[in-house]
């Protein structure tokens, strides 16, 4: 059996050694996986977290000298707040960031910030953050049938009433504890998502 070939791994791999070894996989699969020796796996683990805070500053891999954004004290706490967050697995959204942002902009003392989408647009684009689905596809529904029965069936049903008296109502289950289902997240680094809640409410929505 050939020898692994000893490689040194990028900074956006190792994070990724970290995420596997967080979810248990061994040190010897995940050698394999990266064609390294298991002493390699080993050591990242040992440095894991001087390996976490240089990602978070400077969470890019391929940037060579690190740009300053609008504030770089918010920046930096904000990618730290954001790694925290996805190493919990909780689901990051856009607007959940500049929330954030705003509110460690005020702990700061800084009274000139205003989050914007543009500034997090360009936030993200420097810290190799990205939006990712944590769950697969939903089945389209059957749009077709739908029509079909709105046109063919429906006005046979309605001729003998008038229009006060008619109303569009549905039901819907409404998963009151349940996560969003998509979050942002660094480059090359999986989404998994957690357990689904199944706690559930039936609505019924009605409008004339």
């Amino acid at each position: 059996m050939s020898k692994p070939v000893c490689k040194t791994l990028t900074l956006a791999q190792r994070v990724d050694v970290i995420e596997r070894l967080n979810r248990n996989e061994s040190q010897t699969s995940i050698a394999t996986a990266f064609g390294v020796n298991q002493s390699q796996i080993s050591r990242i683990q040992k440095n894991k977290d001087k390996i976490i805070e240089e990602w978070q500053r400077n969470s890019n891999p391929d940037r060579k000298r690190k740009r300053v954004g609008k504030s770089e004290d918010i920046e930096e706490a904000l990618v730290r707040w954001f790694s925290q967050a996805r190493s919990r697995q909780l689901p990051v959204s856009g607007p959940l960031l500049m929330e954030k942002a705003d509110q460690l902009a005020h702990g700061l003392g800084i009274t000139d910030f205003k989050a914007t989408n543009g500034w997090l647009e360009r936030w993200k684009t420097r810290n190799a953050i990205q939006f990712k689905k944590q769950h697969g596809e939903k089945q389209d529904a059957d749009y077709y049938g739908a029509e079909r029965w709105a046109i063919e069936v429906l006005p046979g049903i309605l001729k003998d009433y008038s229009p006060k008296d008619i109303f569009n109502a549905d039901e819907t289950g409404l998963y009151w504890r349940a996560i969003p289902d998509g979050t942002l997240s660094f480059k090359g680094i999986e989404a998994p998502g957690s357990k689904v809640a199944k706690d559930r409410m039936t609505l019924l929505l009605a409008a004339t």
